[in-house]
């Protein structure tokens, strides 16, 4: 029987054997755990781009340190390469237009060619180098319309007894060089006969005309500042003014001081006003104001001339004639002429109210569409801005030629009543309803633009459904 010393020596090493491997065994498997543990730290640490790309971790190699985030700036430097690369060979890109946008830009040329010699552009009319009135006046608005829907406006003035189809500006439009001839003929009186047999020239052609006459075909190609109902078959005629200081002067929007008994009597010539209008406004405390072209006021005011603030001329500028009239009065009295002036938008947008002559029946003279008021456009607007009065008597004056104004159906003497009377019942109520500042919408820049747009550049007057 062997000792039992010698049989637990074998027995002993066995067991400091298999507790060696153990002790190998639990060491591997901590640094596998130790790995896993340090790849989940940094996997929830690793940033992504937008493609999903790792960004920010280093891969150890036998060489050196690789970096992902190196892939990827080398990615983005090819991809910007390609781009640049692209760029260069394309077309540099086009300006945007609102207006008839398929014209191309070397394309978009106007002409406005005044035979009238009335036509001024917008810069010149803000700086007072213009004829005076509202022809002038409606041009420049046309021009800035114009410029701000890109395109380029050649203007000149010239006075032409006739147009023909050989001359320079009809030539133009026959090459193409331009798009548009704006001109400011009457109703075509001053186009040769061989102009009306190319219809394909006319249709390029808008006739500036501020008092249309009767209807007639040539018409298809006029445009008005005023909506005339009755000449129109289509709004295509209708091209308004705006008001300039709406683009050159900052927004009235506190009221303006002024004597809310001010009034400007507003008529193209002073010597056709009457002393007993004069002298009953002012018996009613009105302080008035005149701007006199080339005339007079009528004799035998002298003891109440003392009364008016009068200016001889007209203003250079529309600055002007606001600080120094239709900013001082709270309301301007329209006498009959000129008709359908900018000086009551002028008004309006200063904050002073139109006394508008309304007519019934209606006023007929010559080939001019019966008229019902002084100032068509505004006639329905009504207070605070506009107020109608009764102005019949005004077409019984001897210098009117008002073919149904005359004979004994009307009495100078009751009709110069009647006026005065309602006149004085508008004033007062004008003087007594302030307001800060008006514009009818058709009268605004945005409303200019867009039919300048649709009734100069884009109608076509002689396009036939079905044709191309």
């Amino acid at each position: 029987m062997r000792n039992r010393r010698e049989w637990h020596v074998p027995t002993m090493m066995m067991c400091i054997l298999f507790i060696f491997i153990l002790a190998i065994f639990w060491v591997q498997e901590e640094d596998n755990f130790s790995q896993i543990k340090s790849f989940e730290t940094r996997s929830k640490n690793e940033s992504y781009d937008r493609q999903g790309v790792v960004v920010n971790h280093s891969i150890e190699t036998d060489e050196e340190d690789f970096h992902i985030e190196d892939v990827n700036n080398e990615y983005k430097e090819d991809k910007e390469e390609e781009d640049d690369d692209v760029f260069d060979v394309a077309q540099p890109p086009q300006k945007e237009f609102t207006c008839a946008p398929w014209i191309p830009a070397e394309k978009r040329k106007i002409l406005m060619h005044s035979l009238l010699q009335r036509f001024t552009s917008w810069e010149d009319h803000q700086d007072g180098l213009h004829v005076k009135g509202g022809e002038s006046y409606w041009s420049a608005c046309i021009h800035r319309a114009l410029v701000d829907l890109g395109f380029e406006v050649e203007m000149t003035n010239e006075q032409t007894s006739k147009l023909s189809v050989d001359g320079d500006e009809f030539q133009k439009l026959e090459r193409g060089d331009i798009h548009r001839f704006v001109t400011d003929s009457s109703s075509g009186g001053q186009f040769a006969g061989d102009i009306w047999g190319k219809p394909d020239l006319l249709c390029k052609v808008r006739m500036m005309s501020w008092w249309p006459a009767a209807k007639r075909p040539k018409h298809e190609f006029s445009i008005s500042p005023i909506r005339y109902d009755e000449v129109a078959t289509t709004s295509a005629h209708f091209v308004p003014f705006f008001v300039h200081a709406a683009l050159t002067d900052p927004p009235i929007k506190k009221m303006i001081p002024r004597n809310r008994r001010a009034i400007f009597i507003f008529d193209k010539l002073c010597g056709d006003l009457k002393h007993d209008v004069i002298r009953a406004l002012d018996n009613a405390g009105f302080e008035l104001y005149f701007q006199c072209q080339n005339s007079r006021l009528p004799n035998g005011l002298d003891d109440i001339a003392g009364n008016f603030t009068q200016f001889e001329n007209l203003f250079d500028t529309p600055r002007e004639y606001q600080e120094k009239i239709l900013q001082k009065v709270a309301m301007v009295l329209g006498f009959g002429a000129p008709v359908d002036s900018p000086t009551a938008l002028e008004a309006l947008y200063n904050g002073a109210a139109f006394l508008n002559p309304e007519y019934d029946p209606p006023f007929e003279s010559h080939e001019v569409l019966p008229r019902t008021h002084m100032h068509k456009a505004l006639k329905n607007l009504g207070p605070p801005y506009v107020y109608n009065y009764n102005g019949n008597y005004l077409n019984t004056r001897s210098h009117i030629t008002a073919n149904n104004y005359k004979g004994d159906d009307f009495s100078t003497k009751e009709d110069m009543e009647t006026m005065i009377s309602s006149i004085l019942e508008v004033a007062e109520r004008a003087a007594a309803q302030p307001f800060v500042s008006y514009t009818p919408a058709d009268y605004s820049y945005e409303s200019v633009k867009a039919h300048v747009c649709a009734n100069i550049i884009e109608y076509d007057p002689c396009w036939i459904p079905g044709q191309t």
